[in-house]
């Protein structure tokens, strides 16, 4: 009689470590789960400001490609440079007028 009480009652504290393992289990689980979700969302957010960041450092480019281009500048492009009396060729001066427009665009 002793010996069906005893197991009985082993057999219940068995049942319960078992039931405060697995919860233990899933309780770590959902704390990776959401571990990852809190990662997911911060390389989310990253991936967004990088984005943004590389239209704003690509946005002077296509600034540039809008410009309307100069009357001079397609003159000068148009015609190869005339050679100088040392026989060297001189630099056009719309090259220094679309770096002037260059450095006057602002930056964001």
């Amino acid at each position: 009689m002793y010996f069906r009480f005893a197991s009985g009652i082993i057999l219940v504290v068995l049942i319960a470590l078992v039931g405060v393992g697995l919860e233990k289990e899933t309780l770590s689980l959902r704390r990776e789960v959401s571990r990852q979700h809190f990662r997911t969302e911060i390389l989310v957010e990253n991936k967004a400001k990088l984005r943004w960041e590389c239209e704003q450092l690509g946005a002077p480019q296509r600034l540039i490609e809008q410009l309307p281009p100069d009357d001079d500048s397609t003159e000068n492009i148009s015609k190869s440079p005339a050679k100088t009396k040392s026989g060297t060729r001189s630099k056009s001066k719309s090259k220094s007028k679309k770096t002037a427009q260059i450095k006057a665009l602002p930056l964001l």
